[in-house]
């Protein structure tokens, strides 16, 4: 979770190259080619054991591979590779798939089954995106109803949420980190914990201990040379408890730090508490089973999508349609809801 410390006490050029790293993306490391098919051998062997049409796994890659675009879209990276995604790290094809089923089926001979009516009523009400345990992310504010804690990142950031982590990249190449950590010892002051523990090896001029809602804290500011040239980096260190800070680092480049400095305050200073009522209201998005009434459109369905932006794109994906697709009334389709 949280608690995690992927930085540490890295060195300034070590964070700086960590954060970058995560912030763009690389969330998965790649599998070697023949570990990928072993990987399409055993999800078809399981497949026609249990009766199903193995040749599920094709449409499947394939409404992968859709959602993939779709995320590529909604980051503003459309036409590039993303490192995050999963054809990137894990690149199955249909076609490999196919050639695996085919020899599967032949060997079995039956007519295996699709079933989806079942898988349908199985997925009705699951969690889409984050769960309470990892907190959620709805548009640039982020809730942790586990750890009873908010914050809103700066205009312009679009956060992404790991299991470490909370990230956000900006347009103009400013990047941002959230995350937790434990004081190494016992009354250790946050000005402590920030220059002596978190980043001991950065230059930092204007430390100071400050306080954030009530709450003890500290920041600083340095400069890091890497490999892709200069950035800026701003610390800010938060004590929650005794035993547990959490942390906001952001980077910019040198000819935009000026320009950020009042928005990444801002950032810091939305960080707060729940409380115990503010925590429990919080609910996860769920996968709802509608159908299709009268006249109605995947246009007139998405606006039901409680999500906040690319409605239409994002319910497309989610059935398997294409854009222009008729839907006939009775049929049923997923929603996302509150």
């Amino acid at each position: 979770g949280l608690g995690a410390a992927l930085i540490g006490a890295a060195t300034g050029s070590q964070m700086a190259s960590n954060v970058a790293q995560v912030a763009v993306g690389a969330y998965i490391q790649g599998y070697s080619r023949d570990q990928e098919f072993e990987a399409d051998q055993l999800g078809v062997r399981y497949l026609t054991r249990a009766g199903f049409d193995p040749l599920a796994m094709s449409s499947f890659l394939a409404a992968m591979g859709a959602e993939h675009e779709l995320a590529k879209l909604i980051a503003g990276k459309e036409g590039t590779e993303p490192a995050a995604g999963l054809f990137s790290s894990h690149p199955r094809t249909a076609a490999r798939v196919e050639r695996a089923a085919a020899t599967a089926r032949a060997k079995t001979g039956r007519s295996p089954a699709r079933d989806r009516d079942v898988f349908l009523r199985q997925i009705d009400g699951m969690i889409y995106g984050d769960s309470p345990e990892q907190g959620f992310v709805r548009g640039r504010e982020f809730d942790h109803p586990k750890l009873k804690l908010r914050f809103t990142a700066p205009p312009g950031f679009r956060l992404g949420n790991m299991a470490e982590a909370v990230v956000g990249e900006h347009a103009d190449g400013a990047l941002m980190r959230f995350d937790g950590d434990r004081p190494e010892q016992p009354g250790m002051s946050t000005f402590t914990y920030l220059t002596n523990q978190w980043a001991p090896g950065l230059s930092m001029a204007d430390a100071e201990a400050m306080s954030i809602g009530g709450l003890e804290a500290a920041t600083g500011s340095g400069r890091l040379e890497t490999q892709q040239g200069a950035v800026d980096v701003r610390l800010v260190a938060i004590r929650f408890r005794a035993d547990q800070v959490y942390r906001f680092l952001f980077m910019t480049p040198p000819d935009k730090t000026a320009g950020f400095n009042e928005p990444f305050r801002r950032a810091t200073h939305s960080f707060r508490a729940l409380s115990e009522a503010e925590a429990a209201a919080l609910k996860p998005l769920r996968l709802r089973l509608v159908k299709v009434g009268p006249g109605e459109t995947p246009a007139t369905l998405a606006r039901r999508m409680a999500v906040d932006d690319f409605q239409l794109e994002r319910f497309l994906v989610l059935n398997g349609l294409r854009r222009g697709a008729r839907l006939e009334p009775g049929q049923r389709v997923k929603i996302v809801t509150e």
